[in-house]
């Protein structure tokens, strides 16, 4: 039953003209999440200053550190994936982007779930398999291709 799914799935991405020499290389799904890390982290860090300086000392209260760091994450990488036309920071730095295997841009629900995956544990690590297609790429049936 298996091989049936991967055929249809093949056939699907030959009808949408997406061939694996276009899915983006792990160097640049590496480098795409380094700097997209470094994004959120200075976003989370910007929102923490800014309650710090409104009053409310961070250091206190760890859950709404937590909060922020995860909140910002899931931000990040839903909205600017949608609103962006498939794109973070590191994916136009590296000139990738995230489509649907019809080629589409993902919808907001697709790419929301795509962030939430990135929360399962070593997901990062199901990027290392060729093509590199990790969990929030299978789970939501989404590519990272090269522009």
């Amino acid at each position: 039953m298996k091989l049936d799914k991967n055929a249809n799935d093949q056939e699907k991405l030959e009808k949408a003209n997406i061939s694996n020499d276009m899915f983006a290389g792990r160097e640049k799904r590496f480098i795409n999440l380094i700097i997209d890390t470094i994004m959120y982290y200075l976003i989370a860090t910007l929102i923490m200053l800014i309650i710090n300086v409104l009053g409310e000392d961070m250091k206190e209260n760890t859950f709404y550190t937590y909060l922020i760091m995860y909140g910002s994450h899931f931000t990040y990488y839903s909205l600017l994936e949608h609103f962006a036309r498939g794109k973070t920071v590191g994916k136009f730095i590296t000139k990738t982007r995230v489509l649907t295997k019809t080629r589409e841009l993902p919808s907001l629900h697709t790419t929301m779930l795509r962030s939430f995956c990135r929360f399962i544990p070593f997901e990062a690590f199901s990027n290392l398999g060729k093509p590199p297609r990790g969990w929030h790429d299978s789970f939501s049936k989404t590519y990272v291709i090269n522009d």
